[in-house]
């Protein structure tokens, strides 16, 4: 973990070979004299730690604050809404773009809501090390992690049409981004316990055990009709944002515990599992954007044409959400030092009482460029039972990182002394990305039936996938209805699956053994274990086999005032 710290009064500082013992000679030999009896296993922890924590002071110093990112990836549709998309006269569009609001006549309201489920599993493909859990006297091959949970999504929105043919204005409430891992099965609120055997055998440990974060978007909006062919429309967009997280770290990396580092035998790559601590962040802000687009119908009731932007959020840090975590009670309690905390850090190490503190992530925010179409053919009906009208709709989206960095780093602040940036790097390596979609539909005075395809690239690089990054190509089927019961009133489900394809490359970047390198060049920044370890790539391996299905479903009510 790249994380600094202080003992004492003092920062301990980075390896110097002017001072440094003979690389043979433990370095507690100086540094924890003889004359500190009953103190050499403590003094030799904690100068463990402090070479670690000196290598995140060099490096943290070297991180410019303005690369700290993280990337939550845009959900494929708001809200899985198939018939709601960026040309259709749905409130829908609000995200999407919002000139197609102004399609639909008179005012609106739509409330929808729905969940994901996540089904799949990673095993790990490096043999786990002797020692990996309580009792394991030798390597062997890891069990498979199942994947198993479900993340909830919604929309409510209305519309008023100021009783004009031109403008209509609409406020809307939806989740484009939602996610709740757990693979531990014990809820996002449950403590870690580093004695416990079910996590100390997670192989997922080092790079989540549980996190949430979800973003909840309003939208304010305008649609206006220039001309009989010409739409219009723009959005302001305010967020709240919240991430919670648990995941392990090594104390001392140096030491490989008579197990290889070396990729490919065994991949214990230096885990330590006798002295490891859990990191829990709980952390939340608020962040700005906007949406705007145009809408193009050059044959009336026939063809549609859009164009639209979605902006990132952004706070006074530029296209950049601050997220702040602060404990509600301090100082602590005795017996309990994070008693009565609500958000901020908390680091936990075996047969010691938690540290905690206020914790600061940084968040970065896609853009989005849509680019959509829809038309329609008009069919002679000689049945009931046949549609009156079929519709054939596509929609292209442009998925652009807002810089190039691959980092997101969490500042802590414990025991009211503030320590450095990059603290915590959790890399995602995001990468622009495409997504396409496909769709058709049947039309009849009271029903419409949908089908669509969707297609994605992926959002990260093949190396960077990681048990919390699951990202790869993507190809999405959906099935959607909407049901007039009433003149005023319909109803509207949407049910599918996404199939998410994997690298035989996926999680190859992490390996821990490049901290103990990174440390043998010296701190040489120009060396590429050293940008690894910034990057937060020197963990424990996360290459191995993933597989991960996705069913979805929404249902709703659409009223038309």
């Amino acid at each position: 973990m790249l994380l600094a710290t202080t003992f004492g009064d003092h920062y301990h500082e980075p390896v110097n070979p002017r001072r440094n013992p003979p690389p043979h000679q433990p370095l507690w030999a100086t540094a924890c004299p003889s004359r500190l009896p009953g103190k050499g296993q403590s003094c030799q922890r904690r100068v463990g730690l402090g070479i670690l924590l000196g290598l995140s002071v060099v490096l943290g110093s070297l991180q410019n604050e303005s690369s700290a990112e993280a990337y939550p990836y845009a959900a494929l549709r708001v809200a899985d809404l198939v018939l709601s998309g960026p040309t259709d006269g749905s409130l829908g569009a609000i995200h999407f773009n919002p000139a197609a609001i102004r399609l639909a006549s008179g005012s609106q309201i739509m409330a929808v809501g729905g969940l994901d489920g996540f089904l799949g599993s990673y095993q790990r493909r490096d043999l786990l090390p002797p020692g990996f859990a309580p009792g394991q006297q030798q390597a062997q091959v890891a069990e498979p992690t199942r994947i198993s949970w479900m993340n909830p999504k919604g929309l409510v929105a209305a519309s008023w049409d100021l009783r004009t043919d031109s403008v209509t204005l609409a406020f809307g409430l939806y989740t484009p981004q939602m996610d709740f891992t757990d693979y531990s099965g014990s809820g996002i609120g449950a403590r870690a316990d580093l004695a416990s055997p079910t996590l100390q055998a997670l192989t997922t440990r080092y790079h989540v055990v549980k996190s949430e974060t979800y973003s909840l978007w309003g939208n304010l909006s305008v649609g206006l009709r220039l001309r009989p062919w010409v739409y219009l429309g723009g959005g302001f967009n305010f967020a709240y944002t919240r991430q919670r997280s648990l995941f392990f770290r090594d104390l001392d990396p140096r030491v490989a515990d008579d197990y290889s580092c070396a990729p490919g035998q065994g991949g214990a790559a230096c885990e330590q599992w006798n002295d490891r601590m859990s990191v829990e962040t709980d952390v939340g802000g608020w962040g700005y954007g906007f949406t705007a687009g145009a809408l193009f119908v050059p044959l009336e009731n026939r063809l549609w044409l859009g164009l639209s932007y979605v902006s990132p959020l952004f706070t006074n840090r530029g296209a950049e959400v601050q997220l702040d975590g602060i404990p509600t009670q301090q100082p602590w309690l005795p017996g309990d030092p994070c008693g009565g905390f609500a958000t901020g850090a908390r680091l936990t190490r075996r047969d010691a009482p938690p540290v905690c503190g206020t914790a600061r992530a940084v968040m970065a925010f896609p853009h989005l460029v849509y680019l959509s179409g829809r038309g329609r053919i008009a069919l002679s009906s000689s049945s009931r039972f046949s549609p009156t009208a079929i519709e054939i709709t596509s929609w292209a989206r442009v998925n652009v990182p807002p810089r190039t960095s691959p980092v997101s780093t969490v500042d802590l602040y414990l025991e009211r002394r503030v320590f450095p940036q990059s603290l915590l790097p959790l890399p995602l390596s995001q990468r622009p990305a495409l997504a396409i979609t496909w769709g058709l539909r049947q039309i009849w005075p009271r029903l419409t039936l949908g089908q669509e395809l969707l297609y994605e690239s992926p959002r990260a690089e093949d190396s960077a996938v990681s048990p919390a990054n699951l990202e790869g190509h993507k190809l999405d089927v959906s099935l959607a209805a909407r049901l007039r019961v009433h003149k005023r009133l319909s109803v509207l489900l949407s049910v599918g699956v996404t199939y998410v394809f994997f690298s035989e490359q996926a999680g190859e970047r992490y390996n821990a053994g490049q901290a103990a390198t990174c440390r043998d060049s010296l701190y040489d920044i120009s060396a590429s274990a050293c940008a690894e370890t910034q990057a937060g790539f020197a963990v424990p391996t996360a290459q191995g086999s993933y597989s991960l299905v996705i069913p979805h479903g929404v249902t709703g009510l659409e009223f038309n005032l």
